[in-house]
């Protein structure tokens, strides 16, 4: 009976763990306008720096589907991505390296 429920059903959350989701509910709008804002001030300063070719932020006017995302977004986010001229591996290298404070996240 248990394993059909999980096959099934899936699994089911601690009380303390739907407290702590329902807990964040409570300011997950404010921290994604934040998020965003960030992402924003990343963005313009990243894409004016002249090693880097492109900066991929749907939020971005210079972004190639920048329309398409204004009409399906409220909430550009914080993940963007760049690329760069030169030397992209040695780059990656250096800023690794340099990084001072890493998250790994799923």
């Amino acid at each position: 009976m248990r394993k059909g429920g999980l096959i099934h059903l899936g699994g089911s959350l601690s009380p303390f763990a739907a407290w702590l989701i329902l807990r964040g509910m409570e300011t997950l709008a404010t921290r994604m306008v934040m998020h965003e804002a960030n992402a924003r001030r990343v963005e313009a300063f990243i894409a004016n720096q002249p090693k880097v070719r492109l900066v991929f932020w749907p939020g971005s006017l210079r972004h190639p589907q920048h329309e398409l995302a204004v009409r399906q977004m409220r909430n550009y986010s914080g993940l963007l991505a760049f690329s760069v001229k030169n030397a992209g591996a040695v780059l990656a290298r250096q800023l690794a390296e340099r990084l001072q404070v890493v998250s790994y996240a799923v």
